[in-house]
């Protein structure tokens, strides 16, 4: 929400009459805005379709920048429509500080902010640093306490910075969402032929993550009596259990191949 302030102001650069600033502009906005909906509008799928540039764009969100700019350069038509109203230097000098104190108090940021951990869980240490180990950190997607998804474990990385099937862009492979899915029933066999054709070679399971501590003490109770799984590390962190488990090679991926 771009704030009261600039949806007023840019009303009142828009309303008639109409002089050339207005109209480019009105136009750029139109068009910045029908841009920024990407798939969800009407001409950027056009686009994409018949110009091959159009498909580079990693977030066609950004138009919204655009729209911010001309919301401001519309809120400026305004407030200068606004000031000409008053023949006063005293009135136009009252009138453009009560807009600047309301557009501050209006975009006053009101952040919730979330004190980070100075470390990861210590779990991480047990970790083997070989070139082959793939990592799955769960939770994952809705059971999720807090957070975007898997933004606690990208953070995590920096510490130990082994490949994991775990990430956050603007971007995700089509296969991504489908892998999600299936790993979710964890500790299920689908879920488990999941991450070994994902290359995963260990777990990680941490509770203080989870929406449901005591959900998640259960499903590891469930993933310590898998013989696909062996536990080599279990601590309490923010207290609530954090194990690591290495997943053990199944019939079809032991290193000699299938006697098949």
């Amino acid at each position: 929400f771009p704030g009261a302030m600039a949806i007023g102001g840019t009303l009142i650069g828009l309303a008639p009459p109409f002089g050339p600033a207005t109209l480019v502009y009105g136009a750029a906005l139109a068009t910045s805005w029908e841009l920024s909906l990407g798939f969800h509008g009407q001409v950027y799928p056009l686009l994409y379709k018949w110009l091959s540039p159009m498909r580079g764009l990693r977030v066609t969100a950004r138009f919204s920048v655009l729209v911010g700019m001309t919301l401001a350069l519309l809120s400026g038509l305004g407030a200068k429509r606004l000031l000409a109203r008053f023949s006063s230097v005293r009135a136009r000098q009252i009138v453009l500080v009560a807009l600047t104190v309301a557009t501050a108090i209006d975009l006053m940021p009101r952040l919730e902010l979330e004190r980070v951990w100075g470390a990861p869980p210590p779990i991480y240490a047990s970790l083997p640093k070989t070139p082959g180990t793939v990592l799955a950190e769960f939770p994952v997607r809705q059971h999720l306490r807090y957070g975007t998804e898997t933004a606690p474990f990208m953070y995590f990385s920096i510490w130990h910075w082994t490949n994991m099937i775990n990430g956050y862009s603007g971007f995700s492979p089509k296969d991504y969402g489908e892998l999600v899915d299936q790993i979710e029933r964890i500790p299920d066999e689908s879920a488990i032929e999941a991450l070994r054709r994902a290359g995963v070679t260990h777990v990680t399971m941490n509770c203080a993550l989870y929406a449901s501590r005591e959900g998640c003490m259960e499903l590891m109770d469930s993933v310590d009596r898998t013989p696909s799984f062996r536990l080599l590390s279990r601590i309490l962190w923010r207290a609530a259990p954090v194990a690591l488990y290495e997943l053990l090679p199944g019939p079809d991926h032991s290193p000699l191949g299938s006697s098949r």
